[in-house]
């Protein structure tokens, strides 16, 4: 049996997390619930890859999945657009019902943060 590398997109365009403006209630999470491919290989570590662009200084956000935090704690102190790629543990993805979400972290009112682009890299045995 053959490993190889696959990957599950878990999106493709932008998502905004904000905190609370004069004009808009804050969001401040987004979760999603996802599936791992046929033959996904728990006992290897993934990676998860994302986009990142704060619209303000002292931006900050977690990310958890399956309600762990993953060693990703994401403080930006200015402007830009940002790729991240995090090592996922093994054994922290499950084949069905997992759970990714992006929390913004203590930051003022009037932050933005746009993510996209939510991709996981896994190995599956074929």
């Amino acid at each position: 049996m053959a490993r190889v590398a696959d990957y599950v997109i878990l999106r493709d365009d932008l998502f905004r997390l904000q905190t609370k403006t004069a004009n808009h209630q804050a969001k401040t999470s987004h979760k999603f619930q996802f599936n791992m491919p046929a033959g996904f290989h728990r006992g290897s570590r993934c990676i998860l890859l994302f986009t990142v662009q704060p619209s303000s200084s002292s931006a900050e956000f977690r990310v958890f999945l399956n309600d762990q935090t993953t060693e990703f704690h994401g403080r930006f102190s200015g402007e830009g657009f940002f790729s991240i790629h995090e090592v996922i543990s093994a054994n922290v993805l499950k084949q069905s019902d997992n759970t990714l979400e992006f929390r913004l972290g203590n930051i003022p009112d009037n932050r933005v943060i746009d993510f996209g682009d939510v991709v996981l890299l896994c190995q599956v045995d074929t």
